[in-house]
């Protein structure tokens, strides 16, 4: 047993002097007052904590009352409203027999639970309340820590997930993983935006396996993600450093980031949206099928869980995104890898064609240099002299190139790679293009600048006698040291048109590179600490088979009987009985904790009274036996129609609906203490 008496006790001694004394006195009920709530608290602690009591009691859990402990558990804490409107789409409407009212039962013909209604709903919540199986937090039910080990074998979801169609694995889609990040990058390289035209004439031909529509709606999800990561810089940069740890993510966590990347406005920082995005992708993966109640249910768990609105309208990112697949039955999630897969080998062909089967490990940089021919069963990538540039442009050393072709090629030996690279690094370093601001000096300026200690950093190139190229991005400080010498600097001849060349200045480069925002900056290293496993309790929660009462009250009711106490003792004391508030029998003492205002049959002026005093203290329950359904009233007052007949007026809950009941035709009337907020 999980055993967490201080968080109980703190709240016991939270608790108003009323809610207290109920709950005392039921479990222990010799105590009197005036009583020390520190010590009334430590030995309602310690009942609980007794193993043999702690079991009575949670043997009186249902089925119903084990399908809310899953709810619970699942969104760490509901309210009563929250509790409806997951349980909404599982509603079906039934109307009476004149027509007057609609009632609200769930879970019709479910194999593991029966069909219970509304009111039966709110009486196991209150139930479960009163029982201290679960807590109240701020309006929001949580279950009770001091069982928690026990309730996790007790909660079950099972009723709403476990009854859906088989998983079908061979079914699924083209997803974005690191294979596809790396071919499209390839193609795009230094150019961060294609084309539609581009798209489709020159991408798509290379993906076969993707349909071309879909091809463009992956590639503009990967386009936002490279935006919104802010991978590609001015002046044609690149933070290969952050591209390479998006690459070198599982396909799985690819997903969970397109996904947390669709709903981020619904959140106010990354670590949440993140969170909340893995834990939804972990219980998909973990139950695969989902029919559209299951997974609108799950969703909206989450949401309430994570703090969060709408979440309802989220499956259709999930389809959009490919990471469910919409079948003529169901919703299964697609094919997902969490484990990185092994590095496949590597056949140089003598045209500079790169293949190999299945897919690369982390870390592999062939897309750097190359560029995609085709991503199928087997990838091919084509080495050209302009990726090799492009390579080289971003500070790539030719060494890394050499060894990572050595290291992985499998027919080394008749690998014609190397020559071919050696010419076209000859040809690549005959030539250097600068970015930066030429200045020209006269002959006295010149041998300033020549002997000034502190200006020499800040030339990129001595071009001419006089000529110099200076470097862009820190002319502030040149200006500063050249004017500090005595020197006039004059405006700029000519328009600056910006190149669009590219730039081989590797120093120039590293001081050029944007600092992602500090939330941004590990946002994958976030990503990939969070855990990618439901915990026990979780997957518990999800696969537990629904609890039955197993708790035997015969022995209590007979002892009960037996006692000569007045007449609403006893019914006191049976009612907590068969509401399960009663699992051992030094809980069985002379006490009246709740009153019995009911009237039933035919006691017609009985029952108009219970009706008149249930309008007439705010927020009271009236709980009628109408006809042949169950309900729950919020009187507003009792008259008499044209027929001198005596009417309820009042509003149905859960809907608040106003409505006229005759009294003549309700056949029980009982003033209850449920809690409904």
């Amino acid at each position: 047993m999980n055993r967490n008496p201080d968080f109980f006790k703190k709240w016991l001694m939270e608790l108003d002097n009323e809610k207290f004394y109920y709950e005392a006195r039921n479990f222990l009920p010799n105590i009197t007052t005036p009583f020390n709530q520190d010590i009334v608290s430590e030995d309602l602690t310690s009942f609980f904590l007794n193993e043999e009591k702690a079991n009575a009691l949670l043997s009186t859990i249902d089925n119903i009352d084990s399908l809310l402990l899953g709810v619970f558990q699942i969104t760490e804490g509901a309210t009563i409203n929250q509790v409806l409107k997951l349980l909404k789409p599982f509603e079906k409407s039934v109307k009476s027999e004149n027509n007057e009212f609609i009632y609200y039962s769930y879970f019709e013909n479910n194999k593991e639970i029966e069909e219970f209604s509304y009111v039966s709903l709110i009486e196991h919540i209150s139930n479960l309340s009163k029982r201290l199986i679960i807590l109240s937090i701020d309006g929001r039910f949580i279950l009770n820590p001091i069982f928690q080990e026990k309730l996790n074998y007790k909660a079950s979801l099972s009723p709403i997930f476990n009854n859906l169609t088989p998983y079908y694995p061979n079914i699924s889609t083209n997803i974005i993983d690191s294979e596809f990040l790396r071919g499209y990058l390839s193609i795009v390289k230094l150019n961060s935006k294609l084309t539609d035209y581009q798209k489709r004439n020159i991408v798509a031909p290379l993906f076969p396996s993707f349909n071309t529509d879909k091809l463009i709606e992956a590639t503009e999800q990967v386009d936002k993600l490279l935006l919104e990561l802010e991978i590609f810089k001015p002046f044609d940069t690149i933070e290969y450093e952050i591209l390479q740890n998006l690459i070198d993510l599982s396909s799985f966590d690819i997903s969970v980031l397109f996904f947390a990347q669709s709903i981020a406005p619904l959140f106010d920082n990354y670590q949440k949206v993140f969170l909340f995005s893995k834990k939804i992708l972990c219980y998909l993966f973990e139950i695969k099928t989902f029919d559209t109640k299951s997974l609108i249910f799950l969703l909206e768990t989450q949401a309430i869980k994570f703090e969060i609105e709408n979440a309802a309208n989220l499956v259709e990112n999930l389809i959009n995104l490919n990471i469910i697949i919409k079948t003529e039955t169901s919703y299964q999630i697609n094919h997902f890898d969490k484990e990185y897969p092994q590095a496949q080998p590597l056949i140089f062909d003598t045209d500079l064609t790169v293949r190999y089967l299945g897919s690369r490990g982390k870390n592999d940089i062939l897309w750097r240099f190359a560029s995609l021919c085709s991503l199928d069963i087997q990838t091919s990538y084509k080495l050209t002299k302009e990726d090799f540039r492009d390579a080289l442009d971003s500070s790539m050393k030719t060494e890394i190139i050499y060894n990572y072709i050595k290291e992985n090629c499998q027919n080394i030996d008749n690998c014609t790679a190397f020559n071919y690279l050696d010419l076209i690094e000859k040809q690549y370093n005959q030539l250097s293009v600068y970015d930066g601001i030429i200045i020209q000096a006269d002959q006295r300026i010149s041998r300033i600048i020549d002997l000034h200690p502190e200006i020499k950093d800040y030339i990129l190139k001595k071009l001419a006698d006089g000529l110099y190229l200076m470097s862009r991005e820190k002319e502030t400080q040149w200006t500063q040291i050249l004017e500090k010498a005595g020197l006039i600097i004059p405006r700029r001849k000519g328009d600056l048109i910006q190149s669009e060349t590219y730039f081989t200045n590797e120093q120039w480069r590293i001081s050029n590179n944007f600092h992602l925002k500090s939330d941004q900056l590990n946002i994958l290293n976030t990503l990939c600490e969070i855990d990618t496993i439901l915990s026990k309790e979780e997957i518990n929660t999800i696969n537990n088979a629904i609890a039955t009462k197993t708790f035997n009250s015969k022995k209590l009711r007979a002892q009960i009987e037996l006692m000569e106490i007045n007449k609403a003792e006893k019914q006191d004391l049976i009612n907590r009985l068969r509401n399960s508030m009663i699992v051992d029998e030094s809980q069985i003492q002379p006490l009246v904790l709740d009153t019995d205002i009911s009237a039933s049959g035919f006691e017609f002026r009985r029952k108009v009274n219970v009706c008149k005093m249930a309008s007439k203290e705010e927020n009271t329950v009236l709980k009628v036996t109408y006809l042949t359904h169950e309900l729950l009233l919020l009187v507003e007052k009792v008259k008499t129609d044209d027929n001198n007949d005596f009417v309820v007026i009042a509003k149905k809950l859960p809907t608040l609906e106003t409505v006229n009941l005759q009294i003549s035709k309700i056949f029980n009337a009982k003033i209850t203490n449920y809690v409904i907020n």
